[in-house]
């Protein structure tokens, strides 16, 4: 009998959606010898997990575990459950957001791939489109024949590939991974970046020491709805893009720390200076309508990131390159949405 640990970090304030992440699970299409070890992480969610699953025939038939703990966000949640794991019993594990769900195929999958690799990913459907038609690796890898299909449909590559193409932009959703757990049962997410990253940084380290890495383009989940951390900052217009930006430039200074090459060093340091630029623009540009947001992440920065003051009169002399590229990446997105599919 070989198990199959699942992960799932929950916070929500909308009932059902734990219900329908949980019964994608059990609707998986699994070898006879394959089971599964489900543990739900209660991140002190305003709508507690109990109380979704009360009557959920996998929590009476005790397949399910739930741990509560004190709200530290979905990394220290995620780690929670990895701690509760035994990597001589568990030998996969696969992650899962609270409102996300799997295709009935997606372990089953992973499960022939990792045969010879030790991380398996694969496609989600996100927003009506698919995942990977978002990143450029993808794209310069495989053609793409219409809407989530793509050839080749598959690749098993060396991590030394997936590390290079990682470092260059993160194209793995967490909800569609599954790892060897027995074999890295010692890795765990950051807990100290609360809006971006703690799960970029796991690949990285996943991928810089294993050996091989396979992923299917195919969709075999979607992305839900429910409370989002990552979501909840990416307009410019929300109260939390500041925080956000800040743990972006922290998490970039933390991935120039595995780059060894000339050139990925050189393409890290311009994504930070681009990222300080964004962020003194923001600062500035909210100083008059919300001081008080920009006092506290000034007072973040000092503390957490006082280098970022001695980049600050350069990112002001390239303010008005900065601003007119970004009138201009926003004309194209407007035109590109006026354009028929």
């Amino acid at each position: 009998m070989r198990t199959v640990g699942v992960v799932i970090p929950y916070f929500q304030r909308e009932r059902g959606l734990l219900r329908r992440s949980v019964d994608s699970v059990i609707a998986q299409e699994l070898p006879s010898n394959v089971r599964l070890n489900v543990v739900i992480v209660d991140d002190s969610s305003p709508w507690p997990a109990r109380d979704e699953l009360a009557e959920h025939p996998l929590l009476i038939r005790s397949e399910l575990t739930i741990i509560k703990q004190p709200n530290g966000g979905p990394g220290a949640a995620r780690n929670a459950a990895l701690d509760f794991m035994s990597s001589e019993e568990i030998e996969y594990v696969a992650f899962l957001d609270s409102d996300d769900a799997w295709y009935p195929l997606h372990i089953a999958t992973a499960l022939e791939y990792l045969q010879g690799c030790d991380l398996y990913f694969d496609n989600t459907w996100e927003d009506e489109r698919d995942f990977f038609s978002y990143s450029k690796y993808i794209h310069e890898k495989h053609s793409c024949e219409a809407a989530g299909v793509y050839e080749p449909p598959s690749r098993i590559i060396s991590a030394h590939e997936a590390f290079d193409a990682l470092l260059n932009a993160c194209f793995v959703h967490t909800s569609q991974v599954v790892y060897n757990f027995s074999r890295y049962s010692d890795i765990r997410f950051a807990v100290d970046q609360g809006r971006a990253g703690e799960d970029y940084l796991f690949w990285l380290t996943l991928t810089s020491r294993c050996d091989q890495v396979a992923y299917s383009t195919t969709p075999m989940g979607s992305r839900g709805w429910g409370v989002s951390i990552y979501r909840d900052s990416l307009s410019w217009e929300s109260q939390h893009a500041l925080d956000s930006l800040i743990d972006a430039l922290k998490l970039q200074q933390k991935i120039a720390k595995f780059a060894d090459k000339p050139g990925a060093k050189r393409m890290l340091r311009t994504k930070r200076r681009q990222m300080r630029d964004r962020l003194m623009f923001l600062m500035m540009r909210d100083l008059p309508r919300r001081p008080e947001i920009v006092w506290k992440a000034t007072k973040r920065l000092a503390k957490e990131l006082p280098e970022f003051f001695v980049h600050v009169p350069a990112s002001i002399v390239r303010m008005p390159a900065h601003i007119r590229m970004t009138r201009a990446k926003s004309a194209n997105e407007r035109l590109d949405q006026k354009v028929p599919a």
